[in-house]
């Protein structure tokens, strides 16, 4: 019996520059036996504004009735909610990576600033050095530090001469299994709004120069999936928590489907199915009936 098969393959190639060298923290990993030392491990941490009690900003974001985040977290991500309550004295920052914001939220749960910004060029959860995600989930703020002279290595172990790709103060994260992400300014402002970093979150560097000294070593922070991140990480079979920093939802419980091994299945266990030969259409595919699809940087 005849059998008659159509394969189409498409391969597109696409290199999008974004300005400076630096597509965010130089967290990839060096080629083996090169031990990678990044700046912050090295440099004096400064001290924010807000960590001295005396002349501390005053903290207090704009009341809106319709709209709490903390009742939002409370609701639909109770273990951040409690780990919140253990450490509100100072406020806390709310990374949203599907409205693309960094968002500082007094200990009351009001906002007070709102940055747009930019993080990693592939979607979901960070699992391991060099994979250009932006980790998700509860973290802290570690130290503050003076980056103006800081050089970006590549993934390639090459440094570059060019100062100023962090903007001119980096925000440490403490993260478990990294200690090169952070909030930091950039030498590439219309990069801002994109998926354009190595795992960093990048902001305009007068927005990072306010919000230095808006934040305190320890203070919470936040990272929340949009929602093709949060396609990603289901299909790793991966759960982050997520909450809306817009408004009030009700988030369904995210199940895991049971995964079926691939050489469990039997394989008189698949049906088959037999198509005469002539009744197999013949297509015909002409080049200028293949679809372009726009690159989508979000």
């Amino acid at each position: 019996m005849n059998k008659a098969f159509a394969i189409l393959t498409l391969t597109v190639v696409l290199t999008l520059p974004v300005g400076c060298k630096s597509s965010g923290s130089s967290e990839e990993s060096l080629p083996q036996g090169e031990p990678m030392v990044f700046p912050a491990d090295t440099a004096t941490a400064y001290t924010p504004q807000a960590a001295d009690t005396a002349s501390r900003p005053a903290l207090r974001g704009v009341d809106n009735e319709a709209f709490n985040v903390l009742k939002e977290i409370e609701r639909n991500a109770p273990e951040y909610s409690a780990r919140l309550m253990r450490n509100l004295d100072d406020g806390f920052i709310v990374v949203d990576k599907g409205r693309m914001k960094v968002i500082l939220y007094d200990p009351e749960g009001r906002e007070v600033r709102s940055y747009g910004m930019g993080c990693a060029k592939k979607f979901g959860t960070k699992h391991e050095k060099g994979d250009n995600r932006t980790p998700e989930g509860f973290f802290t703020v570690e130290q503050v530090y003076d980056s103006t002279d800081w050089l970006f290595t590549d993934d390639d172990g090459v440094t570059s001469d060019k100062k100023g790709q962090f903007g001119p103060w980096f925000i440490r994260l403490r993260i478990p299994g990294t200690s090169q992400i952070g909030i930091h300014g950039t030498c590439a402002p219309w990069s801002i709004g994109g998926r354009v970093s190595h795992g960093c979150i990048r902001i305009t560097n007068e927005n990072i120069e306010e919000l230095k000294d808006l934040v305190t070593p320890g203070m919470p922070v936040i990272v929340i999936p949009g929602k093709r991140d949060r396609e990603q990480n289901y299909s790793e079979r991966v759960i982050i928590p997520y909450f809306s920093t817009s408004r009030y939802t009700t988030q369904k419980p995210v199940v895991l489907p049971d995964s079926i091994p691939a050489d469990t299945i039997a394989a008189d266990s698949i049906p088959s199915v037999i198509i005469p030969a002539d009744t197999i259409p013949t297509a015909t595919i002409s080049a200028d009936t293949i679809p372009c699809f726009p690159l989508d940087s979000k």
